[in-house]
């Protein structure tokens, strides 16, 4: 693919030139590698994998091969539909703290990517070889929650991966 548009949020992902984008089927395939990896455990590991599986749609997948740096667009259908992003940012926060990996967390914050506003989850992971930092942008949309997942490794990298965002038509959230 050469590029990405959803007109909920009113955006467009245009790849840098050092990026590569996921096929559908690669997708699943990276999605599936992460989720088994963070949530490791035996016993609850594959329940919590298939349950995050049948409840998300992973949209769009793009990776730096130059930085290593990803960008993941999905959207989560919710457990209630009255849940709110900073309830969501909370529910998430609690599943990052079951993983195998040790994840600092911000406070939550604003910011407004192509004229929609979102709530910002922001993460460092350190697995003692590498620092990643992480930034979910979170919308809701009706029933579901929008999230864009930015993985870098320094603000630098993270000001590149925005500016592949471009905006189109008004969102309709």
């Amino acid at each position: 693919d050469t590029g990405y548009l959803n007109t909920t949020l009113g955006l467009q992902f245009t790849p840098a030139d050092t990026m590569v984008m996921a096929s559908d089927e690669e997708i699943d395939t990276l999605i599936g590698y992460s989720l088994g990896t963070a949530y490791a455990d035996p016993e609850t590991g594959d329940r919590v994998q298939d349950a995050v599986q049948a409840t998300t749609d992973y949209e769009m997948l793009a990776i730096d091969m130059g930085t290593g740096a990803t960008i993941i667009v999905a959207t989560e259908k919710l457990p209630l539909a009255a849940m709110t992003e900073e309830q969501y940012a909370a529910a998430v926060e609690q599943q990052l703290a079951q993983t195998t990996l040790g994840v600092e967390l911000e406070d939550l914050t604003t910011t407004e990517l192509c004229g929609t506003t979102y709530t910002v989850l922001q993460t460092t992971t350190d697995n003692g070889t590498a620092s990643v930092m992480q930034s979910i942008l979170l919308k809701k949309c009706g029933d579901r929650m929008a999230f864009i997942a930015l993985s870098y490794p320094d603000a630098a990298t993270l000001d590149t991966l925005l500016g592949c965002f471009t905006p189109t038509s008004a969102s309709t959230v």
